[in-house]
């Protein structure tokens, strides 16, 4: 083998997996290094293309990571991840449903915020403050299996305010909450984006 003819490798060091595996007794070898493999092989596919959607999805699993560490962030990562519908958006395990208060509601007289998920609507209590970017983490969708699932309000501003803070380097405002949701409706079969 020789530089001209190989073209790529896949690299996995048991060293890795078995620190992993020390974490967890359900620990899944096999699915994991399919999962490793595949992700790898997308890498390499997206790389041929001109691709890099699979990198920016890494680069949100990283700040997800650093804010559970908590590092500094990049409040914007979930947008990296992959889009799962209309305001929809999914880095690993952890959901994130995007929700625009417009620009001429104010916020301080709404009670409760409306989403969706997997087909039903939702309620979740406003919360105290806002930010330009407000993660809450919800409490009370029912599912076997649920993931990490937020609702990430996004206060919309004026093209204006969006190019102060990006010219004029105005940090963004994050607020983070948790909150218990409450069912509007009943299960209409669609899986809402999910």
């Amino acid at each position: 083998v020789s530089p001209e003819t190989l073209r790529s490798t896949i690299r996995l060091y048991w060293g890795s997996f078995r620190g992993l595996s020390l974490n967890s007794v359900d620990f899944d070898w096999k699915a994991e290094i399919q999962e490793t493999v595949g992700h790898e092989l997308r890498h390499h596919l997206e790389a041929l293309a001109g691709e890099d959607a699979l990198e920016d999805v890494d680069d949100a699993m990283e700040m997800l990571f650093r804010r559970s560490e908590g590092e500094p962030w990049d409040p914007w990562f979930f947008r990296w991840g992959t889009r799962a519908g209309s305001g929809v958006w999914v880095v690993e395990d952890h959901v994130f449903l995007e929700l625009e208060i417009p620009k001429d509601v104010d916020p301080a007289g709404v009670d409760e915020l409306v989403a969706e998920w997997r087909g039903r609507e939702f309620a979740v209590a406003m919360p105290p403050r806002l930010g330009d970017l407000t993660f809450i983490q919800l409490w009370g969708l029912e599912d076997e299996e649920p993931p990490y699932v937020e609702l990430v309000v996004v206060l919309e501003r004026s093209w204006w305010a969006r190019a102060k803070s990006v010219f004029g380097g105005t940090a963004t405002k994050v607020m983070e909450y948790e909150g218990e949701i409450g069912w509007l409706d009943e299960p209409t079969g669609d899986d809402g984006g999910r």
